[in-house]
């Protein structure tokens, strides 16, 4: 019902390119590969041959996948299974977005969850098995979401000072199922040619395009304000600026239900608080992690990890209220619901509607002319130049490379451009249209502009 059969943005194509091609030094997809994700992708796509239904069949064991395992670590501390936590799950907006996009988040978040079930249940049971199945599908994590791993280094540290054999064996593990998709990764991938990618990629990831305090600017207020907007307004879809009044009202029960969660859990010294507090470290770690070193401005998705652990919260907030025999949590809890199954399934729904870049590749294929050309930045170039219908259009990044071309037009060219080229090539624009989705639906390129110069009128 809410699967795309668009490529919505440059990350969604380079996911969508590898299920024909897995080649990581054409960035198909980029660096680190992604190579277990990409696998069960392409085992998918060969049977479905679909693109969308490959992406969302993915996204829906995913959800699946932490329905289970977040409800199993609510079990392990209350003993009892939670059916709203399953709903929260499947509802919460920014997990109903990822389940149906064309990218490894999703998947990565639900071996996450995974994980740290296993880690907890060791902590509860000492049960030696937990936390080798813990090390192993960490080690499978590296293969499917290699940035969500910083938020494990305070399991690591507890296992060294709980216990240096089980530590060192949990190490060995982790190292293994790393080998297991490492040896063909690398055998696909010439080995000269991937440690120079990765090389690049990583320097190029912190000093140049990852989107982190060196490659990106602004303050680090303003970083945490886009933190706090990513969290609260795309993750959990509480009101911003210019958003419909249901965010309004979805954002306070959120707000009040984890703050009486927190409350509840740090005051009143319930059995949950010791896990709580591995959780916490964990999350905090991933913070720092996402704060300085990756792009929180223009991609919330680095923001999924946090949103299972405030779904438990709000649970223990409308258990204990239940428990506490407060009517008025039945109530509200309905309201809420509604609500966020509303917002929710408003934005799938937007979500199923083509991105501001997809409108206009949409465009310019209708309205091409006999010589047709596009001037835009490489990466929206780069987009086009991957669509069918394209092959015959000459497609721009460059400037001086346009001026160049200006003094063998003909005059029957049609040229559509991102930026405003008047008086580059002494020609008054056409038409001026501006495309745009909900940027809570997908945060890149969600405006852009496009004008349009017919060479043949004067």
């Amino acid at each position: 019902m809410f699967t795309i059969y668009y490529i919505e943005d440059i990350d969604s194509l380079r996911f969508a390119l590898s299920t024909f091609e897995f080649n990581i030094a054409n960035q198909m997809p980029h660096f680190p590969g992604y190579p277990i994700y990409c696998f069960i992708l392409k085992v998918l796509f060969l049977s479905t041959k679909s693109l969308g239904l490959s992406f969302s069949l993915i996204g829906g064991i995913s959800i699946f996948l932490i329905s289970i395992f977040l409800d199993k670590i609510w079990v392990l501390f209350f003993n009892k299974n939670s059916l709203r936590i399953w709903v929260m799950v499947f509802f919460t907006p920014l997990l109903f977005l990822m389940s149906t996009r064309y990218m490894p988040d999703i998947l990565g978040l639900a071996f996450l969850i995974m994980s740290l079930y296993f880690f907890l249940s060791y902590m509860k049971t000492d049960d030696k098995r937990s936390i080798y199945i813990f090390s192993f599908l960490l080690g499978l994590e590296m293969g499917v979401r290699l940035s969500f791993m910083p938020f494990f280094l305070p399991c690591f540290v507890f296992l060294f000072f709980n216990s240096k054999s089980v530590f060192f064996k949990s190490v060995f593990i982790f190292l293994l199922s790393n080998i297991l998709w490492i040896i063909p990764f690398v055998f696909i991938n010439d080995f000269e040619e991937f440690l120079k990618i990765a090389l690049n990629s990583t320097e190029g990831h912190f000093t140049s395009w990852g989107g982190g305090i060196i490659s990106e600017e602004g303050s680090l207020s303003y970083r945490f304000f886009k933190m706090i907007e990513s969290i609260f307004s795309d993750g959990l879809g509480g009101y911003w600026k210019n958003r419909h009044w249901l965010t309004v009202s979805l954002g306070l029960f959120w707000v009040l239900y984890i703050i009486i969660g927190l409350f509840s859990i740090f005051i009143k010294k319930t059995k949950f608080n010791n896990s709580f507090k591995v959780i916490f470290l964990c999350c905090l770690t991933y913070f720092i992690w996402i704060f300085f070193f990756q792009n929180i401005i223009y991609k919330p998705r680095h923001i999924l990890p946090f949103l299972p652990f405030i779904i438990l919260i709000v649970e223990y907030c409308i258990t204990f209220n239940i428990l506490q025999n407060k009517k008025i949590i039945y109530y509200s809890t309905f309201i809420f619901f509604l609500n966020l199954i509303f917002v929710s399934s408003f934005l799938s729904w937007q979500h199923t509607k083509r991105s501001s870049i997809s409108q206009i590749k949409e465009y310019v294929l209708k309205n091409k002319g006999h010589q047709t050309i596009v001037f835009s930045s490489s990466l929206m170039n780069y987009y086009f130049s991957n669509h069918s219908g394209f092959e015959d259009i000459v497609l721009v990044d460059n400037k001086d490379e346009l001026l160049k071309m200006k003094s063998d037009f003909s005059g029957q060219e049609t040229i559509f451009s991102s930026f405003e080229i008047d008086t580059i090539i002494n020609h008054n624009k056409s038409e001026f249209q501006l495309f745009h989705h909900n940027p809570y639906v997908n945060r890149l390129w969600y405006k852009l502009p496009l004008y349009t110069y017919n060479l043949d009128e004067k």
